[in-house]
């Protein structure tokens, strides 16, 4: 975005200009953009394992080989273990290295046997070790047992959820955003890629009711700022998260491409997507406001 970093900052900042403007309408406003934290990062190096990948099948015995930075990794599985207890010795294993091991829980998707787990490892210092499979043997041998190593790779796009796994993100995406989010559920955390790996999509949001280990998080691509009035993106996706609901008002019914929260407008005069109800407005402060589960707006 823009020319050099600077540049691309004051993009950023002008959007969420823009969509203080737009829930203005509501009274909600999102604080001065040079106060902003903003950072320029790049893709992280592979440090995440997906036990289950995306299936959660158990086991049916074989044998994983690791890379913990350069230290070997080795576990065996066996018949029926579940993807968790897989997840769990492979964290003892890690920290048998001298690693320190973080698990999430993926929810189960809609097509999954089970839920699926994330393992990741930390050096003494805190930073994350690096994963990849040993150059002279298979990662994993086990014939059921789903094992990934998250690889973030956005030459090609990234690659972006679908209605089945909206609740977990795909692999790319939990790599990416485990990576570089403040895992604080008090805040909301954007991130800007340059592109998805497939056409149609602009903007994603993790909204924490949907029960997955994200939540209170935006992906935009730079489409979703170009689109500028037409979509309003940001606006939009932040409308999912303070409205703590995934769909749409004209998902299953009449179409109304004069309301942000609109799936598909593309109107860029003034009857377009920038309109918000009185009923959007009290439900963004039920269910993000004081009293809220999480509180994401605050009296200013």
């Amino acid at each position: 975005m823009g020319n050099d970093d600077s540049e691309a900052v004051s993009i950023l900042q002008h959007e969420v200009r823009v969509t203080s403007q737009l829930w203005g309408q509501c009274g909600i406003y999102f604080g001065e953009e040079s106060a902003l934290d903003i950072a320029l990062v790049d893709p992280p190096e592979p440090f995440l394992i997906a036990v289950g990948c995306d299936f959660g099948l158990p086991a049916s015995g074989g044998q994983i080989n690791l890379l913990v930075d350069d230290r070997s990794l080795t576990l065996q599985t066996r018949r029926r273990e579940s993807p968790r207890l897989v997840a769990l010795h492979l964290a003892e294993q890690g920290e048998r290295l001298g690693f320190r091991a973080d698990i999430e829980k993926n929810v189960q998707i809609m097509s999954g046997a089970l839920p699926t787990f994330d393992v990741s490892f930390r050096r003494p210092s805190g930073e994350r070790a690096r994963l990849r499979p040993m150059p002279d043997r298979r990662l994993n041998t086990d014939a059921s047992l789903g094992l990934c190593v998250g690889t973030v790779d956005l030459s090609d796009g990234l690659e972006h959820f679908t209605n089945i796994d909206s609740m977990t993100g795909t692999l790319e995406e939990r790599s990416l955003l485990r990576a570089i989010v403040d895992h604080d559920p008090s805040t909301i955390d954007i991130v800007i890629v340059d592109t998805f790996s497939r056409v149609g999509r602009i903007g994603e949001s993790f909204v924490s009711s949907e029960g997955g280990s994200l939540g209170n998080l935006i992906l935009l691509n730079r489409a979703g700022l170009r689109e500028a009035g037409r979509s309003f993106a940001l606006a939009h996706e932040l409308g999912h998260i303070l409205l703590d609901y995934a769909g749409h008002p004209d998902d299953y019914g009449v179409d109304t491409p004069w309301s942000l929260m609109d799936s598909d407008a593309v109107d860029g005069t003034i009857f377009g997507p920038r309109h918000l109800t009185l009923e959007d407005c009290r439900r963004a402060l039920r269910q993000s406001g004081p009293g809220s589960p999480v509180t994401l707006l605050h009296p200013g």
